[in-house]
């Protein structure tokens, strides 16, 4: 029942604080999934025209919360002119420091495109599409959703 006695009041203040909640959602879950789609992108490129090289783990820091389990691992290579690149990359199991990687990069752009070459036998490509698919997938319900006007 309506309390203020006009048809809809209430209901359509909440409806419309769920459709701007889901807006803004599906907006940041644009973001998202276009940084990852840029990644995805840097990488393929990285792969064909990429140069392989020796680098090593430098450093990790266990995992900000519990929760996620997943520390975070930076890596270190030279390039081919000499410069010292240290980048932060996922690791699917656990490492130290010094342990030796292959590392993947562009020499146009080593600081931006070097990932671990296919760390633990997982492609970084393969990780960086069902990252991008990932979030396309839950972009597109959340605006299937907002277009619809579900709450």
């Amino acid at each position: 029942m309506d309390t203020d006695g006009e048809a809809g009041g209430p209901v359509a203040a909440g409806t419309a604080e769920g459709q701007l909640l889901l807006g803004v959602t599906t907006l940041l879950l644009g973001v998202l999934t276009a940084f990852r789609a840029g990644r995805l992108a840097g990488l393929l490129r990285a792969v064909r025209h990429a140069v392989t090289t020796g680098g090593e783990c430098v450093r990790v820091e266990p995992p900000a919360r519990r929760c996620t389990g997943a520390a975070r691992h930076w890596f270190a290579f030279r390039t081919a002119t000499g410069e010292v690149v240290e980048f932060e990359d996922f690791s699917p199991y656990p490492m130290s420091s010094g342990t030796p990687v292959t590392v993947r990069y562009r020499p146009e752009d080593p600081r931006g495109s070097a990932s671990v070459a296919g760390t633990c036998g997982r492609s970084p490509v393969l990780r960086g599409a069902v990252a991008a698919a990932g979030c396309a997938l839950v972009t597109a319900g959340s605006a299937a959703l907002f277009l619809t006007g579900l709450p």
